[in-house]
């Protein structure tokens, strides 16, 4: 029995969190469980693992835990632990941006101000939010009309002057003693009902304090609070109506395509969209909708401050630890008031999900696509140095041949620029000149073809690159036929995957590197176009035989 077996076997059965680290002492993934030593010894069993967690396994020669009150405590030890050591084999939740939140502290003068972290149990955090030019603006037209401070002092102190913010009616001036604390509170929890979206409540406060502010004569306060209303009825009015009904909800689906997911997460306060935000996976993630969806919703909901919550949560699958979440979100609720997670299956609950799935499925295909863009960049710029070229390959003709015997015999010329699929640059050409085997004159017709058309409109852009399928043979043919012409050839062997280049040897490059899937990408591109035409070219000769 090894040594992490040994550990596992005396772990206790309690909730928790567990930790796997490599030989280094490095953490490499971070675990809670309801039971520590059944869930741990389950990672045991090789043959009933995922190829994923069987190589985190291949990793792991330690680990340590930690021991919890309950399942709920165990989710927010592992949220917190995740953030801080970045395990290699946690699900990594992508995003096209950094999210920002907005924070309202917890002191006696509270102060406003933004934040990328929410592991401040002294902080109300609000967001998250995707903009942040947007929500520097934001917080200034906040404070407009909920003049709160932004400052880090310490707060009640010696008393100071007051900033420049308190001349441009931007704060109260607490520092200068020129707020009466209880008003400020009075004010922040206004703020606190705008900031969650409660905007008919909120409405109705103002309403009522600009009414008692006109019947004791304080005219002053009376306008500014009117002003308030005015500005309160603008944000709203920005706003998408999703529901008829005032509802507090919050909507979570996943989208799955090609071993990439999204999440698409809503949250709808009074009816109303306030926030629509994505998170992504990959392929090497191998999580299941559940697994990622669970991922997702213990990120959205595992800081401590529970100020924002609605009312109930819709899914469009189950999320894993569905239960420590539920614990977790109403630990402290009476049973009348807890919140629910649900999978609707009628009604405009339904309707929101399916706009949240929608949204998730173009958010996921539009993050693929830039995903492949800067792969296909990331590509070229290798090749360039691989191949030692004089300019970055952005435009690259691949060529090929099909054949039979020589019969039907057709050659293929695709193109590919900055590492993606140019389909206006793909041609076919019917071999002529020959009817019997004969792959480097058949190369030879093609690559002439084509250069007579050289200097044609069509073609105003010139190839970086041409990439010819075959080995020695086949580069030095296509070396003659452009010979005085200013381009780059190189050649792919099919077998052993090598790339030729004039005056080169054989350059062999790694089975992982980019330059060489973009190589393998083009070369099969070819073959695909030159073998769908030739099927065609086929059947059409079989008929007239």
């Amino acid at each position: 029995m090894t040594e992490l077996e040994e550990k596992v076997k005396n772990l206790p059965l309690k909730p928790g969190v567990y930790l796997f680290k490599d030989s280094t002492g490095k953490v490499i993934y971070v675990g809670k469980a309801k039971c520590l030593r059944d869930r741990v010894s389950s990672y045991l069993d090789k043959s009933q693992l995922l190829p994923k967690v069987a190589a985190m396994m291949d990793h792991a020669c330690d680990l340590d835990f930690i021991v919890t009150y309950s399942a709920h405590e165990a989710l927010v030890l592992e949220n917190n632990l995740i953030k801080e050591y970045q395990p290699h084999y946690n699900i990594k939740l992508r995003d096209d941006k950094e999210y920002s939140f907005i924070f309202v502290s917890k002191e006696p003068f509270p102060r406003l101000g933004r934040t990328r972290r929410t592991d401040n149990p002294n902080f109300h955090y609000f967001g998250p939010y995707t903009r942040s030019e947007s929500l520097t603006t934001n917080i200034r037209t906040i404070r407009q009309f909920f003049p709160v401070r932004t400052c880090k002092l310490e707060l009640p102190e010696k008393k100071c002057r007051p900033c420049l913010d308190y001349h441009i009616g931007l704060c109260l001036a607490p520092c200068a003693n020129l707020a009466n604390q209880e008003e400020y509170q009075s004010m922040v929890a206004d703020l606190l009902l705008l900031l969650s979206g409660k905007y008919k409540k909120l409405e109705e406060t103002l309403h009522k304090k600009m009414a008692e502010a006109s019947t004791s004569l304080r005219f002053e306060e009376a306008a500014r609070l009117r002003e308030s209303i005015k500005n309160l009825s603008s944000i709203v009015s920005r706003q998408r109506v999703i529901s008829a009904e005032p509802s507090d909800r919050d909507a979570f689906a996943v989208f799955n395509n090609e071993n990439r997911a999204c999440v698409e997460y809503m949250k709808v306060r009074g009816g109303r969209l306030i926030l629509d935000m994505q998170m992504f996976a990959g392929s090497e993630d191998e999580a299941t909708p559940s697994e990622f969806l669970g991922a997702v919703m213990q990120q959205v909901y595992g800081s401590q401050d529970n100020i924002d919550l609605p009312s109930e949560i819709l899914v469009n699958v189950k999320p894993e630890g569905e239960k420590e979440l539920f614990e977790f979100i109403n630990q402290g609720r009476e049973l009348l008031k807890q919140i629910k997670i649900v999978q609707p299956k009628r009604g405009d609950k339904v309707q929101l999900l399916k706009m949240a799935e929608t949204n998730a499925k173009h958010h996921l295909s539009e993050h693929m696509r830039r995903e492949t863009l800067t792969l296909g960049k990331n590509a070229i710029i290798q090749l360039q140095e691989a191949l030692e070229l004089k300019k970055t390959p952005f435009l690259i003709e691949g060529y090929d041949i099909a054949n039979i015997q020589g019969k039907g015999a057709v050659g293929s010329q695709v193109s590919f620029r900055d590492g993606r699929p140019n389909k206006k640059g793909y041609r076919i050409y019917k071999i002529k000149t020959k009817d019997t085997p004969d792959d480097y004159a058949m190369m030879r017709e093609t690559l002439e073809r084509r250069k007579t058309h050289w200097d044609d409109e069509e073609f105003a852009q010139k190839p970086d690159l041409l990439l010819i399928d075959g080995g020695m043979g086949q580069l030095n043919v296509a070396l003659d036929v452009f010979k005085g012409i200013d381009v780059e050839i190189a050649s792919l062997a099919k077998e052993e995957e090598l790339v030729m280049r004039k005056g080169m040897e054989p350059i062999r490059l790694p089975e992982t590197s980019p330059a060489l899937r973009l190589l393998q990408q083009i070369r099969d591109e070819s073959h695909r176009f030159a073998g769908k035409h030739f099927r065609t070219q086929h059947k059409k000769l079989s008929g007239l035989d």
